[in-house]
């Protein structure tokens, strides 16, 4: 198995450098953790350039993720500019994608069909939108693409093909799949012995798929087991901590804990997921989060609990009114 050149090396975060062909490229501080993947996949030119509008178009007080999204929003209008650079193009994609702009990346995901990032932001689309269809022949595509070459994006597709499996209610399918998935990475964690960053882009995909272990014990009803299968993943996904990831481990958990009558531990997971969604301003996952504390409102009613902390923590919120919204809606 040869690993591609984007992610060879050694990339030590608290370093921030890298070696490539005997020469040390430095890998700044500013790029953020969800986007990590991409930096070393983009054209050098288009990089820096990038890189020089974040830092002269933004605010080093916000956050770096958010210091992109605004940047990439200059190039969301301007995309077949760069038809000859898809590795750009994916990264930008993975921006729109973040921030929910569903419509806008799947129209040009179709001028994309062998680019394996870019089909794979499009079966994420496609299995949130329910849409399942094209799915199993994108999904054979992608780990044709990538088989031997590509190991974070083949061990992503392997995991969206179990998250696949559970949306589209084929549940007798999950663990054969999580059995090729935990195989494929044992293989791959191996192989990737000593470069500290393919570990852990290699570990996120694994985690990713195994999340689905979470919403299983709560649809079988074994609560307790899904708030410690999720606890567990949370904890090794800090290691990395990509906040897209922890996004939905933190969301799912929640809702095992809160279900068993844990509210204010499920509470504190919810309220570190809606930051992340602070920051993308997706309305999408907003409105989810609304939904869950919808859903803690109802079960602290049954209880007899104050509910004050939960519009506490929703008052100075940009989204305030049509969470209230939401929240009457549920109730």
């Amino acid at each position: 198995m040869t690993l591609p050149r984007d992610i060879l090396g050694e990339i030590i975060f608290n370093v921030k450098k890298k070696v490539v062909g005997g020469q040390v490229m430095s890998f700044p501080v500013i790029w953020p953790k969800e986007l990590v993947i991409h930096y070393f996949r983009i054209n050098g030119t288009l990089r820096e350039e990038f890189l020089g509008k974040v830092k002269s178009t933004t605010f080093d007080r916000d956050d770096n993720l958010r210091r992109f999204l605004l940047v990439m929003h200059k190039y969301e209008d301007r995309l077949d500019q760069y038809k000859d650079y898809p590795e750009f193009v994916f990264f930008i994609l993975q921006g729109l994608f973040y921030e929910g702009k569903s419509s806008k990346v799947l129209s040009i995901c179709s001028d994309y069909t062998n680019h394996p990032g870019i089909l794979l932001l499009k079966v994420q689309l496609l299995i949130t939108s329910r849409q399942f269809d094209e799915v199993p022949d994108l999904l054979a595509k992608i780990k044709e693409l990538t088989r031997d070459i590509e190991p974070v994006l083949h061990l992503s597709a392997l995991a969206y093909d179990i998250l696949f499996s559970y949306y589209s209610q084929s549940l007798s399918d999950i663990p054969l799949k999580i059995t090729e998935l935990e195989s494929v990475y044992e293989q791959l964690k191996e192989f990737a012995t000593g470069n500290s960053l393919l570990q852990k882009l290699l570990l996120q995909e694994y985690i990713n798929g195994l999340s689905v272990n979470i919403a299983m014990h709560r649809r079988n009803g074994e609560l307790v087991q899904g708030a410690d299968a999720g606890k567990k993943l949370i904890t090794q996904a800090r290691e990395f901590n990509n906040r897209y990831l922890m996004n939905r481990l933190l969301n799912n958990t929640a809702l095992c804990l809160i279900e068993i009558g844990h509210l204010k531990e499920g509470l504190i997971f919810l309220e570190e997921a809606f930051e992340f969604s602070r920051i993308l301003a997706n309305e999408i996952r907003i409105a989810s989060f609304a939904n869950n504390i919808g859903f803690i409102y109802r079960q602290m009613i049954i209880q007899q609990l104050l509910v004050g902390i939960v519009f506490q923590q929703l008052h100075a919120i940009k989204y305030k009114s049509m969470i209230h919204r939401l929240l009457v809606h549920q109730l």
